[in-house]
């Protein structure tokens, strides 16, 4: 996940610098590499979809990380909801 954060955050620099603007969203950073054509448009696609799930594991860890769990208890993980 740190690779995907400094691939956004190197995204968004050169957006900024390229477009005037830092783009709209992670996703549209990667996609905006491929319009100016540093990246091919099927490799900038393939990043923007790593920066939605990136979106989606971060937003969402807090829930993951909250779950009662106590391993000393004699808590197992069977199933994963």
């Amino acid at each position: 996940m740190k690779m995907t954060e400094a691939a956004i955050d190197i995204a968004e620099e050169i957006g900024k610098h390229e477009q005037g603007h830092p783009p709209a969203s992670n996703p549209a950073s990667m996609r905006q590499l491929g319009e100016i054509g540093i990246l091919s448009g099927s490799l900038a696609e393939e990043m923007a979809q790593g920066a939605r799930f990136r979106n989606v594991l971060s937003h969402t860890y807090g829930n993951i990380i909250t779950l009662p769990f106590d391993p000393a208890a004699g808590d197992t993980v069977t199933a994963v909801p």
